[in-house]
């Protein structure tokens, strides 16, 4: 009877403390701490584990910082997605660079065994779903996105990078003040970006210095290209031009196109890194290639012949616009083009339609060095029926930016019309360098005409091909 009164008693005990258990648990500190608990010590025997088979130099005391760090996000509500891990990773090894691009810190290996540690981040947190609905939901978001840093980081230990350093060609058109360095041009590839947390400084007073209402100015925050290069993908055969994304505001941007003097006998000094743009010149069903003259209000080159559609990806929500980001938090920036050329234009755009020509760095009196990320859009309308839609363009966010005229362009027309089209705009200084490259870009993907290394030397402008352009009328969007 005493070893059944003994049970008994530690029976008690056990359910008292069950009891206890449960009760701290159903608390909101119980709660939170149980989560932390289960997340950091989860993510310590995994993750951790794996980055320090990496080689990974670390003290203890950062190490858990970075934990506590991550797992806060996690339970406090703060946006936490794909982009989030691959930032913190970026953190825990204080490389300068996309986690998957940093190959002076990881290796392909690397990238396995921690591909590695994150499935079984995913499995362990599987594992322990036994508590409240708020618990389950953290600890489920952390198992499914700790599957897709797995998935991405066995993806990327597939990519190989290409040595293109020959890719480059440079559009030298300092005698109407710019320049140009067009890479890739010859390259059939797709675009995937890894997000980075590093943020360039901004410089407020700039936004104020010479605004005005027809120009509206905002802080917002764009991308900022840290790296560019191109990989193959052995896993697909496809080929990848890859970017790793920074933040830049916009008042950042402004700061670092300083003055540049075109009449140096040395072509501009290279810029390594800088903010990225769209250019995106439309394709009609009727064979033309849409530019655009610029509005005499526009934000730049101003009453310039430009590509159709221009502009940034926009990396924070601000009222009435979510941020240019895909479903992980990645920057978006086929998604963006799309966005500025309904704004802009009235075009509904989808990325499918969307084609990468090539990436250039201009060199202008309003840019020093920026990056353009050229894109063609196949559109199944013809010239005149695309004009059309401009009534429908944003008359807040972007139909200022385009002025009354378009000129759609047969670039294929006949063997010659290739020839005088690029005869045309790199001669006549009212196209802009970002609607030449695009159009060089074009040309070198879907024909043999080469402009390898152009030095235009003669001020005097070739005759617009008139036989090859014709000018449309914008309409004025609905209010």
């Amino acid at each position: 009877m005493t070893g059944i009164a003994d049970l008994a008693t530690i029976l008690s005990v056990i359910t008292g403390l069950v009891a206890c258990a449960a009760l701290f648990a159903a608390t909101g500190a119980g709660a939170r701490a149980i989560i932390f608990l289960i997340l950091s010590t989860a993510r310590w025997h995994t993750v951790l584990g794996a980055a320090k088979r990496t080689g990974l130099v670390a003290k203890n005391s950062f190490a858990y910082d970075a934990v506590r760090g991550i797992v806060r996000i996690q339970y406090s509500g703060a946006p936490y997605n794909l982009a989030t891990e691959m930032e913190w990773l970026c953190n825990l090894y204080g490389t300068s660079l996309p986690i998957v691009m940093a190959d002076t810190f990881i290796s392909r290996e690397d990238l396995r065994r921690l591909a590695t540690g994150y499935e079984r981040l995913a499995g362990n947190c599987r594992a322990r779903l036994i508590f409240g609905a708020k618990g389950n939901d953290i600890i489920s978001q952390q198992a499914r996105v700790a599957d897709q840093a797995a998935v991405l980081l066995q993806q990327s230990s597939l990519h190989v990078t290409q040595d293109t350093d020959s890719a480059a060609e440079a559009i030298d058109l300092r005698i109407h003040g710019s320049y140009v360095r067009l890479m890739y041009a010859e390259i059939n590839m797709e675009c995937v970006v890894s997000p980075h947390p590093s943020r360039q400084p901004a410089a407020p007073e700039i936004l104020q210095r010479d605004s005005a209402p027809a120009k509206p100015r905002f802080e917002g925050i764009l991308p900022f290209l840290l790296r560019h290069q191109i990989e193959l993908d052995q896993g697909s055969g496809r080929t990848l031009l890859h970017l790793g994304i920074g933040e830049i505001p916009y008042s950042g941007l402004l700061a670092r196109n300083t003055f540049w003097d075109p009449h140096k006998p040395e072509p501009p000094e290279n810029v390594e890194q800088h903010a990225v743009s769209l250019s995106v010149i439309p394709v009609t069903s009727d064979g033309f290639v849409l530019l655009s003259r610029r509005a005499p209000a526009a934000g730049s080159y101003a009453g310039r012949i430009g590509p159709y559609i221009t502009g940034n990806a926009e990396l924070r929500d601000r009222r009435g616009r979510a941020a240019d980001r895909n479903d992980f938090g990645f920057p978006d920036l086929l998604r963006a083009a799309c966005r500025e050329g309904k704004e802009e234009v009235g075009l509904s755009l989808d990325p499918d339609q969307l084609k990468i020509l090539g990436l250039a760095q201009i060199w202008s009196q309003e840019d020093t060095g920026i990056y353009a990320l050229l894109l063609s859009a196949t559109l199944s309308m013809t010239a005149e029926e695309a004009v059309l839609l401009t009534r429908y363009s944003d008359p807040v966010e972007g139909a200022w930016e385009v002025g009354s005229e378009v000129y759609a362009v047969s670039l294929w027309k006949d063997d010659q019309s290739i020839k005088d089209v690029l005869r045309w705009i790199t001669s006549d200084e009212d196209v802009i360098p970002q609607a030449v490259a695009c159009i060089v870009a074009l040309a070198s993907k879907t024909s043999h005409v080469r402009m390898v290394n152009l030095h235009r030397s003669s001020a005097l402008p070739s005759p617009k091909p008139d036989r090859l352009v014709k000018i449309l009328r914008t309409c004025q969007p609905y209010r």
